[in-house]
């Protein structure tokens, strides 16, 4: 714990960067070729991987209608990119999708009662509950036949931990090389994965924090969520 405590710390003051920056520059001289966009909304991440890693295919996932509908459309009939009208959990079937005002701020979790201290109310507003189909990433990577993901990219308001539970196997591999994800500091959705306990999961199975990203903060300074790049030791 020590161990992970130091490279934590050492990654939150170290000088941040651009996140799609320094992922070209980690992946230099390997071949992309498979990006997962998880939870890819209208897909304005989708489109940056594109500019950025133009040999990858990328498989979009996005359950709710109306975000896959633009998501298909800002994507067009680009061949490198594969959509998903779906969302990744820690299992496969039916699930509640709780849908609010700001489209980006759906989840599979309910909205937490201490929300409204940390976020605008207006963004985390609830709207209605929809049901939505939800895949495991393995069960994924299994019906496409991939053997490896480039870049993992999660965005998906809470349930990043869900997701990577499920994928056990393809993290004692070392079949995922690099991890971009959404990290949450405070309450935000109902038993959501805070940033500590997904760190320690990944270090778990020989997962570094490599740097922090884009981190909103209170007037005070206290963080509240951002973006995290993990990476495997011996990268």
């Amino acid at each position: 714990m020590a161990a992970l405590l130091k490279k934590m710390f050492k990654s939150l003051f170290s000088k941040r960067g651009d996140p799609f920056s320094d992922q070209f520059t980690l992946l230099q001289g390997k071949p992309v070729e498979v990006i997962f966009d998880v939870g890819a909304h209208v897909g304005q991440t989708t489109l940056s991987y594109l500019n950025h890693f133009p040999q990858a295919t990328i498989h979009a996932f996005e359950p709710f209608p109306e975000s896959y509908q633009q998501l298909c459309k800002h994507v067009g009939d680009d061949k490198r990119v594969k959509t998903y009208p779906v969302a990744l959990d820690e299992s496969a079937g039916k699930k509640t999708l709780y849908v609010n005002t700001v489209s980006d701020t759906n989840s599979l979790l309910a909205n937490d009662q201490q929300a409204h201290h940390w976020v605008n109310p207006h963004a985390l507003q609830s709207k209605s509950q929809i049901q939505v189909g939800c895949e495991t990433l393995l069960g994924v990577c299994r019906q496409e036949l991939i053997q490896r993901i480039d870049i993992l990219k999660l965005d998906t308001q809470g349930s990043e931990l869900r997701i990577l539970s499920a994928a056990k196997d393809l993290l004692k591999q070392k079949q995922i090389r690099l991890i971009y994800t959404e990290v949450n500091f405070v309450p935000l959705y109902s038993g959501q994965v805070f940033f500590h306990d997904l760190c320690a999961f990944l270090y778990h199975y020989n997962y570094q924090l490599f740097n922090l990203y884009q981190v909103r903060r209170t007037p005070e300074g206290q963080m509240k969520w951002g973006d995290a790049i993990f990476i495997p030791d011996k990268f």
